[in-house]
């Protein structure tokens, strides 16, 4: 029989409005994700941190979602995900605007929840980009000099039985493997694989379909990311997958797929460093 494999679910953005936020609590108060990743600048931030020191109870991992490329106020610096790119791969990136950025998310994160996160990672995957990881890493190291947030590994997981769309393969190869590299290094750990990207297009049924799969493929101390909403929002472009997503994952029928394939959604910033060498 197939022994239970420790993993975490992840929702994305949360912060970025009341939907995002109620959908993301009622999905850790049904047992279904582990993690929330947030958006410390976007509008819907002190309200779901509120929420979260309130109602949280230590369920889940709440960790930074370093943006980059979504300005939620005036004045904030931001590239667009393309230019951003670019940019960075042609060390094109300001180093000393980079870093305000980073600190100033940190700070946002740490005055509402007066903690450092549990983890951080990257909204459009950002963190893993030249220059970037390297002034995120730095900072890191600087903030918390006795202490290691776990990091998002990108790339999917190694064993896998299914299909891993080309979307995927290329958020891995954008960094996945170097990041690896520098935070083993510097003492980091990171979740065994990623899954859960998709292009948002299609029904509920069909993303509950691809749902099978992803579980099957994930390993001990494997992620799934989610972008799960509790109702639509009209300005956010993303808003009807988002509410699909929740649609699925609150019902019974992943709750019944969870117990089937024997996945532990839990806490990684405990389960990985209680199995690291």
């Amino acid at each position: 029989m197939q022994r239970w494999r420790r993993v975490a679910i992840c929702v994305d953005d949360f912060g970025l409005d009341p939907a995002v936020n109620e959908g993301a609590m009622q999905l850790l108060e049904m047992g279904r994700v582990s993690a929330l990743a947030c958006l410390s600048t976007a509008g819907a931030w002190p309200a779901g941190a509120r929420r979260l020191r309130s109602e949280g109870g230590g369920r889940a991992d709440v960790g930074l979602h370093l943006n980059l490329s979504e300005a939620f106020a005036p004045g904030q610096w931001r590239r667009p995900l393309g230019r951003l790119i670019l940019s960075a791969y042609s060390v094109g990136l300001p180093a000393r605007q980079l870093r305000a950025e980073i600190v100033a998310q940190l700070d946002a994160f740490e005055q509402e929840l007066g903690c450092a996160p549990d983890f951080v990672d990257g909204h459009q995957h950002v963190h893993q980009l030249p220059q970037v990881r390297d002034a995120l890493l730095d900072e890191l190291l600087r903030r918390y000099p006795g202490y290691r947030p776990w990091l998002r590994h990108t790339a999917p997981p190694g064993q896998r039985r299914h299909a891993v769309p080309f979307k995927h393969r290329l958020i891995a190869a954008l960094g996945a493997s170097r990041l690896a590299g520098l935070a083993g290094d510097m003492g980091f750990v990171q979740n065994r694989g990623m899954l859960g990207v998709y292009d948002f297009q299609g029904t509920a049924q069909a993303y509950a379909e691809r749902l099978p799969g992803w579980c099957e493929d994930l390993p001990d101390g494997g992620l799934l990311i989610c972008h799960a909403a509790r109702e639509a929002q009209p300005a956010d472009g993303l808003s009807a997958a988002r509410v699909r997503e929740f649609q699925v994952l609150s019902g019974a029928g992943f709750g019944q797929l969870l117990q089937a394939q024997r996945l532990s959604v839990g806490r990684l910033s405990e389960h990985l460093r209680s199995a690291a060498p």
